[in-house]
């Protein structure tokens, strides 16, 4: 008899010990599923965030009533403003820098758009000085706003698709900042 009660209880034992080992499984199941969304959805929000196109500003440009062509841009999550346009009629990417005295292209940007090099110089930029080429525009344009025959700096160290647009395209302009957008009219 006493053999026959270990047996019973070994029995007894060996349904809840799989439900118990059945339950560690699919509790590792789904612990292995949540870390694989989790991995997915931060590589999708690396994406998106490290993505170019995340960057840009919500831009409208317009005629007003008397004539003014007005550029208005929000100010992006980053603090920058940035603007589609256009250099000899070649799409490009603007981040807006009052605190650039050119326009300056980084030299992949240069070279994919067709611009000759001029004269070198060292042009003195935020992170100290660096080797530039100077080179005219034909045209740059913003929106409605536009203007011919400017002098812009080729960039050697700058890399990535934007473009300074500095102050000999800005001077003339009126700008006003206020909230979150940038209003230039010309």
């Amino acid at each position: 008899m006493k053999a026959r009660s270990i047996v019973g209880a070994a029995l007894k034992k060996a349904p809840e010990e799989s439900l118990r080992l059945e339950s560690e499984r699919r509790l590792r199941v789904k612990a292995i599923i949540v870390f694989v969304l989790i991995l997915l959805a931060l590589s999708v929000f690396s994406y998106i965030k490290g993505h170019p196109s995340s960057y840009k500003s919500d831009v409208f440009t317009y005629s007003d009533f008397s004539g003014v062509n007005v550029v208005e841009a929000t100010m992006n999550p980053y603090g920058h403003y940035i603007v589609e346009g256009e250099i000899n009629g070649h799409s490009v990417t603007f981040i807006v820098d009052t605190g650039a005295s050119f326009i300056a292209i980084p030299e992949a940007v240069a070279n994919e758009i067709g611009l000759a090099k001029g004269d070198d110089f060292m042009a003195k930029t935020a992170g100290g000085y660096s080797k530039a080429y100077s080179t005219d525009l034909e045209s740059v344009s913003i929106g409605t706003i536009s203007k011919a025959d400017i002098q812009a700096a080729i960039t050697t160290e700058s890399t990535g698709e934007f473009i300074l647009l500095g102050m000999n395209f800005l001077y003339d302009l009126s700008l006003e900042q206020k909230t979150g957008k940038l209003i230039i009219k010309q």
